[in-house]
């Protein structure tokens, strides 16, 4: 089945909420080739990266949109301290290729077939290109990211902060003994979250709710409306329309 944006974040986020990081990256990584200014999508494709070049690589792609996004640029100095830390320092030697117990191994030392005296001089000849081509492969894949597919088995690890998730859960309603109609909105967080209402490029800010807190509003029955809740660490509204039947009473609870 073809999905479009819309479609892949959101099974990108069940597969995180599932544990599947495998999966997550799959559909995280289909929205950001359907839309690359998907802010959202890049952000929480960061934290299922194991790879710190590709980490660094959607992180960079936060700030890009967002550029005052202070969670990302902590983030993305953690990363690339990491990546300078895998960088092989001058005069090392790596071996190769990995080979197995008995194998011998094939350094990347060249010895000329006139010379194998070993001298310094001919080290730091040998050395010098050896070190330039080892920061070269490092910033190509900084660089050039490769979104990976289902056959990548690389050991994940869990970013120091994960983007915390709040959405409008299912309403409860039940009809009242007046003509008015109300939706309560309970905050079954942790955290405090701001309830808004209206198109994502119109929204009316309505207030904070504090963690297990309610906020009652009116409603128009019988008209969709959109309303969305944020945390403090989220980048995009998350929202739902509803549509209140009249004279009813709706219970909305805001989960993570």
């Amino acid at each position: 089945m073809v999905m479009n944006n819309t479609e892949a974040l959101s099974a990108g986020l069940a597969a995180m909420d599932a544990g599947n990081k495998r999966e997550a990256r799959r559909f995280l990584g289909d929205a950001v080739r359907l839309n690359p200014d998907d802010v959202d999508a890049w952000w929480h494709l960061a934290s299922v990266m194991g790879n710190p070049a590709q980490k660094a690589h959607c992180l960079r792609q936060v700030l890009r949109l967002q550029p005052n996004h202070e969670t990302a640029e902590e983030l993305l100095r953690d990363t690339e301290r990491r990546i300078t830390s895998l960088t092989p320092s001058r005069g090392s030697i790596r071996p190769i290729l990995d080979t197995s117990a008995g194998s011998k191994v094939t350094s990347n030392r060249v010895q000329s077939g006139k010379d194998r005296s070993g001298s310094s001089r001919n080290k730091r000849t040998i050395w010098v290109p050896v070190t330039i081509i080892g920061v070269l492969v490092v910033l190509v894949i900084t660089s050039i990211i490769v979104l990976p597919k289902g056959n990548l088995t690389v050991d994940l690890f869990r970013p120091t902060q994960q983007p915390i998730q709040a959405r409008i859960g299912i309403p409860s309603c039940t009809a009242g003994d007046t003509v008015e109609t109300r939706l309560i909105f309970a905050n079954q967080t942790i955290r405090p979250v701001q309830l808004f209402r209206g198109d994502p490029d119109h929204e009316e800010f309505l207030g904070s709710i504090a963690p297990g807190s309610e906020l009652s509003i009116e409603a128009t029955s019988g008209l969709r409306v959109r309303y969305g809740v944020r945390t403090k660490a989220m980048i995009l509204t998350e929202g739902a329309v509803l549509e209140i039947p009249s004279s009813n009473i709706c219970r909305v609870p805001i989960i993570e």
